[in-house]
């Protein structure tokens, strides 16, 4: 399964939308020069997660470029969810809200990202794809276009 256009879509700032709430992520920290590396987020909405999120999470964390910060939103899991992201709670920022879906925990997510970007990554699997682009922009030392001229 390649990057298509929608999984471009979650890793650009920008709106998600839920089903009644639409939450603008906060502005970027800065324009990202030639030659820098810019920041990233990990963001992991995780529900009735607990025998998976884990693996998900070390797999954020073991990348050789490093996020700014990994962020799991325990979306009202009654399944051990909680007690599962425990272990980890140095290493990452977990919040919980009651179930909402993964729209509504994404936003909760990006309303407290410090990234310039973020990438999406499931709590049931390990997605290698958007680490790839996020590599990409990194060893570009820019801000890669996306179709309509814009950074992704």
């Amino acid at each position: 399964m390649g990057v298509d256009d929608a999984s471009r879509r979650h890793c650009r700032r920008g709106t998600v939308t839920a089903a009644h709430h639409t939450h603008r992520a906060p502005a970027p920290t800065g324009h990202v020069e030639q030659g820098t590396v810019p920041s990233f987020s990990v963001v992991i909405a995780a529900y009735q997660a607990a025998e998976t999120v884990g693996e998900a999470i070390e797999s954020a964390l073991a990348q050789t470029l490093p996020a700014l910060e990994v962020i799991v939103v325990d979306d009202g899991s009654s399944d051990g969810t909680a007690a599962a992201l425990e272990p980890y709670a140095p290493k990452i920022r977990s919040l919980r809200q009651d179930h909402r879906g993964v729209a509504s925990a994404w936003n909760a997510a990006l309303e407290v990202a410090r990234a310039d970007f973020f990438a999406v990554l499931g709590a049931e699997a390990i997605d290698v794809e958007a680490f790839a682009l996020l590599r990409a922009v990194a060893l570009r030392g820019a801000v890669p276009r996306g179709r309509d001229g814009r950074g992704l």
